[in-house]
């Protein structure tokens, strides 16, 4: 893995949706149970391909205002439905306030993991102790992990909640190792979005696997899975 040392690695630290929840499959069925039910006060000219890309895109443009501190997560959770249905010509009445609680309640809940990362965790486990840095919200990314029962696998969870900053930040790496007790140079961190996580984790001197399942691009040309299962053949 060119510049990681795999025999020095002694703690593993994952973010969590879309490197072990798979947060589109489970995002995607939500939106289709809530387009379901809320579809009748939605124009009919408003597909479900239209909703559900609609909302993607915005929602996708909102997290990264929200990761770079520009938008509170209060903002960020209105806003994504409001902007949403103003491009789609609906007006914003009370049951869109709903449409977002419900989403909240709901997709959170959805049990669909990343291909093979039960069987990747179960094998890592056996040898690191495992963490979780996210900058998803606390009281979301817990249940998520029960959901979807991954919540055996890692001793501690870290969230912006914690320490009022998030991934990219540095402060929320060295909150997460002193959690621990963790080296930032004897741990490793996996993750799927490569400003947050690896920018991130390359910036307090971490070393990280870049979890490409997306073939984006990698400019700085870091080491990358789009499979699980090949970080376990390169830890074990």
């Amino acid at each position: 893995m060119d510049w990681i040392d795999t025999s020095k690695v002694e703690w593993l630290f994952f973010d969590l949706d879309h490197t072990l929840w798979d947060y589109q499959r489970n995002a995607n069925e939500t939106m289709r149970e809530l387009f379901v039910h809320y579809g009748p006060k939605m124009s009919r000219q408003v597909s479900f391909e239209r909703f559900i890309r609609t909302y993607h895109e915005h929602n996708s443009r909102l997290w990264k205002r929200y990761r770079e501190d520009k938008i509170d997560s209060a903002t960020l959770r209105r806003l994504r439905w409001e902007i949403t249905f103003r491009d789609l010509g609906v007006e914003v009445e009370d049951w869109v306030e709903q449409i977002s609680e419900d989403y909240l309640q709901s997709c959170p809940r959805k049990p669909y993991l990343m291909p093979h990362t039960e069987e990747v965790l179960t094998a890592l486990g056996a040898r690191f102790p495992m963490h979780i840095i996210t900058n998803g919200f606390l009281e979301v990314q817990q249940i998520k992990l029960d959901a979807s029962g991954l919540t055996p696998y890692f001793e501690h969870m870290t969230t912006p909640d914690m320490v009022d900053v998030k991934k990219p930040n540095p402060k929320i790496f060295h909150h997460a190792m002193q959690a621990v007790g963790a080296d930032p140079a004897r741990s490793l961190h996996v993750g799927d979005n490569y400003e947050a996580d690896v920018l991130g984790a390359k910036g307090i001197g971490m070393p990280v696997v870049y979890y490409n399942s997306r073939d984006a691009h990698n400019p700085d040309n870091v080491p990358e899975i789009r499979d699980l299962r090949k970080l376990a053949e390169w830890l074990l």
